[in-house]
Order: C-alpha cells, then structure tokens, then sequence
C-alpha cells in the first residue's frame, strides 16, 4: 500500500502527507513494521530524483530516528536524499566511502548516489572501482552518467580485471557512442578480446546510431548484419549438423553451462535463470526446428510483450531493452542485463523494433561439439547438474 502511494505522490501528494502523519504518530507499531512501511515509500521512489518533501516527511522522519534501527538509518537516507536532504547525501557519500562499513550498506548508498545523479558522483564511482566491496555497483552506475573520462579509466583498469568485472565494463562501453569508439579500438589493439563482447552486446553497439561505431564494429568485431536468406542457411547448416551428430554423445552439463552463460540471463529452465524472456521449460524444446528458429533466428517470430525498444536518453545514453513500465514520470526499460527506470523528462526517444532481445548471431562463437550440447541440454526432459568450471570451452 505504502509502495503505492508513493507512486502517485504526483497526482495525490496529500495521500502520501496522511500516510506519513499515520506514521508520526503510529503507536506500538514494531520495528519490522515501520521497516516494511518505509521500503513501500523507497521502494515508491526508485527512480525518482529530487522532489519536494511532503507534509510531514519531518515529523515522520523524526519518529524512525527515534527506532536507532541501522536498517531504517539506511532507509532514511536514501529516501530523504529524494527530498533534497543535504544532509542525507553527505551522510551517503560517507557511508560509500567508509571501508569499515558492511559492503551491502555502502554498495546500497552508492546506489542511492547512482538512482539520483548526484552531484560529484561519477568521479566518485571512478575512485572506486578497484573496490572489491562496492566494485560491481561503481562500475554499472558509470553507465548513467556522461563522462569523458570514462572509457578511458575502464579500459586502463581491464586487464587487471576478474572475469565477472570485465563483462560489466564491456557493458557499459556499449551504452554510449563516444565509449563505444574507445572500446572498439582497444579491440583493435588486442587490449580487449574481441571474444570478449557478445552478440548481445554488439546487437547494441549496433543499436547506437552512429555509422562509425557501426563501421568499426563491423571491422573488428564482425557483421551482425544476416540477410534472411543466409539465416536460413545458417540454420540449415546447423539443422544438417545435428542431424549428422544424431548418433553422437553430448555433454549435457556442459550444455547447462553453455546456457547459463548465454541464455540464463534471459530465459529460465527447470527453475534456473531469469523472467526477462519467456520461460523455456514448457515449451516444444523436443522439436528441433523449434529450437533452431529461436537460437538461429529469433526475431522471426516476436510475441508483442517481448518486442524491444531502442531508448536514447537526451545525455547520449542509449539503452536496448523492452519498455515494461510508462507512468507519467518514469519509463522502466528491461536490457539484457538489469531493469533501469528512466526519468521521462530525461528522454529524448523510444524506438519501438520488430525484433527480440536476443541476438540472431547467439551460436556464432560456438564449435560444433559446443551447440551440440546447447541443444541436447534444451531438448532435455530433465535437469542435469552443472558443468565443472572450465568444461563449457574445453568441449
């Protein structure tokens, strides 16, 4: 209810007012019910930068202090930094710094810095990259912000770099054409491995907008670019493939680790993996054609709530995802990768496409033996257990 309210503070600010009054005055409510009650109205704001304080933010505020609960401290601050709370983003970017504090406590006040562009914040997120304990948030919240410095700082850190870090740098470079262009030069000078961008993440290099990322993405990388006609031939190269390889033996459990790498993020199967797409496990993954259409070719045939968008930002980020959200102030776009909501006042276009999130070019890094155990692993009745680490490239 209070997530709720909060989401219409535009519309019904007064709704929001009483229930903070309600809150100021709530007596013998336990901790974990004003938790819950101040998560509706964070979790109301996620998205949302600097709108005024509504009645009685301060006496309500006044009441939580009053709890010494760490997690409604945290809570507070996220919130009232929303409201234009001074003090509240002084005490966050103390908290983000402070290497004595638990690392969920300073990523979650990066995070906050992140959600409402802060001043000062991207060089910050820049300072802490080497930081095991907040580096993954430092190095994805660099996407949101429109500084020339950087690529350059991403790539000087890469080779030192563990493998999760690297595909989340690679996939900030993708977002923005000035850090494509650095990105794909340094594929050129063997600095990054050219393995090392997807096909998703090229689909979105692509999806910039900008002919010379294009014409360097096409020189160094390769062309994402398939005609119909050599799709299909693709896919009967593929189908004739397996089909030679009937008699064969796959290794399942390195399929599994083929498809959490390359699918998971998207798809889920017998439990595993995400919602961003639909769920694989009920559906004809017995029929090979089936499967082959939707690895080799699955832009052919698009359900409507799996179409993406291409959502350019008016600072020159570029976002390719499906548009799940439109309220009167935020835009929710689902990527590959994370759920972003958009200040809609911050948007500068969305371009609805016939097409999926996932790549057409999903099987072009894999040998024969490899896509064999994708598919046997797709086609399975049953789960099988994971691969041991270093099976999915060694096979």
């Amino acid at each position: 209810i209070a997530r709720r309210i909060t989401v219409e503070v535009d519309r019904q600010p007064e709704a929001l007012g009483q229930l903070l009054a309600m809150a100021a005055s709530w007596q013998g409510a336990s901790k974990e019910q004003q938790r819950q009650l101040l998560a509706g109205i964070r979790d109301g704001l996620q998205g949302r930068r600097q709108l005024p304080a509504p009645a009685n933010w301060d006496r309500a505020q006044a009441s939580w202090r009053q709890t010494a609960d760490p997690q409604i401290a945290t809570m507070l601050k996220q919130v009232g930094v929303i409201f234009g709370d001074g003090v509240a983003m002084k005490e966050l970017l103390k908290t983000a710094r402070d290497k004595d504090m638990p690392a969920a406590t300073r990523r979650s006040a990066l995070q906050s810095m992140v959600s409402v562009k802060a001043p000062g914040t991207a060089a910050l997120l820049q300072s802490l990259i080497n930081d095991r304990a907040v580096q993954s948030v430092a190095i994805g919240g660099l996407a949101a912000f429109d500084d020339p410095s950087t690529a350059e700082i991403l790539l000087k850190r890469y080779p030192r770099m563990d493998r999760p870090q690297k595909e989340e740098i690679v996939e900030v470079l993708t977002t923005r054409p000035s850090y494509a262009l650095k990105l794909l030069a340094a594929v050129e000078k063997n600095q990054v491995r050219r393995e090392d961008i997807s096909a998703q993440q090229a689909q979105q290099l692509n999806n910039l907008g900008s002919a010379q990322v294009r014409e360097d993405l096409e020189r160094v990388w390769g062309s994402i670019q398939v005609s119909s006609a050599e799709q299909q031939r693709q896919l009967l190269a593929v189908k004739q493939m397996l089909q030679a390889a009937e008699s064969k033996p796959a290794d399942l459990a390195a399929g599994r680790a083929l498809f959490k790498k390359r699918c998971a993020n998207c798809h889920r199967l017998f439990g595993d993996g995400e919602n961003i797409g639909p769920d694989l496990t009920g559906s004809g993954r017995a029929n090979l054609d089936y499967i082959l259409q939707n690895t080799v070719t699955p832009s052919a045939v698009v359900a409507a709530g799996y179409r993406v968008s291409i959502v350019a930002t008016k600072d020159g980020r570029v976002l390719t995802g499906i548009v799940n959200e439109v309220s009167p102030q935020l835009i929710t776009v689902q990527t590959a990768k994370e759920r972003v909501r958009l200040q809609k006042a911050d948007v500068e276009q969305v371009k609805g496409l016939a097409a999926s999130l996932m790549p057409d070019n999903l099987l072009k890094e894999l040998n024969d033996q490899q896509v064999l155990n994708l598919i046997r692993y797709l086609a399975s009745p049953r789960q099988v257990a994971l691969s041991p680490v270093g099976s999915e490239s060694s096979k």
